[in-house]
């Protein structure tokens, strides 16, 4: 009873995460992945205002990850939702690379060097990152294809049977019968 029991449970889980693998997962790796590395990359940096920076992104990368989860109930499937979660991202790297640039400018100019190839970085991210989501669409836009099936075929408006006529043979259909 325990084995079938645990057999069960261990299939619903596997069932589970298999649904959760779509566009918006993939997005949210993709901004969890851009929060993580832009962090890494702004502790190399020392400064008291980076630490309010990061505090202040922490907050803003919740707030973007609940937008995206928020459009697998408020978007079908398709290129109106990946436009939504590719804006929402783009919109989020951006914010966070204009923050990086506002903060240059409050520097003294010895650290800025260091926080002009920070900047660098963070714009090389996040071009490879929008193109990983384009990637990831177009992966799951083939697998939707595949899964799909063919239209069934048009039902006739003549009520005949394909058997009654012979070949160059002109009916009437059902007026002839």
């Amino acid at each position: 009873m325990r084995y079938v029991l645990l057999q069960t449970l261990l299939f619903l889980l596997f069932a589970a995460t298999a649904a959760c693998a779509d566009d918006v997962s993939d997005t949210v790796a993709l901004a969890e992945r851009f929060y993580m590395q832009s962090d890494r990359l702004l502790e190399s940096l020392p400064d008291e205002r980076l630490r309010r920076l990061i505090k202040q992104r922490a907050v803003e990368k919740k707030e973007v990850i609940a937008r995206l989860k928020s459009l697998r109930w408020s978007e079908e499937p398709g290129k109106r939702r990946f436009k939504s979660l590719k804006k929402n991202l783009e919109r989020y790297m951006t914010k966070e690379i204009e923050s990086v640039v506002s903060l240059s400018e409050k520097l003294p100019p010895s650290s800025t060097t260091s926080l002009e190839e920070v900047k660098k970085e963070l714009f090389a991210l996040k071009l490879e990152i929008l193109q990983e989501l384009e990637e990831s669409f177009k992966r799951a836009k083939i697998k939707s294809e595949r899964g799909r099936r063919s239209a069934p075929p048009p039902i006739p408006s003549v009520d005949a049977s394909p058997f009654e006529k012979e070949p160059g043979e002109v009916s009437k259909g059902i007026w002839e019968r």
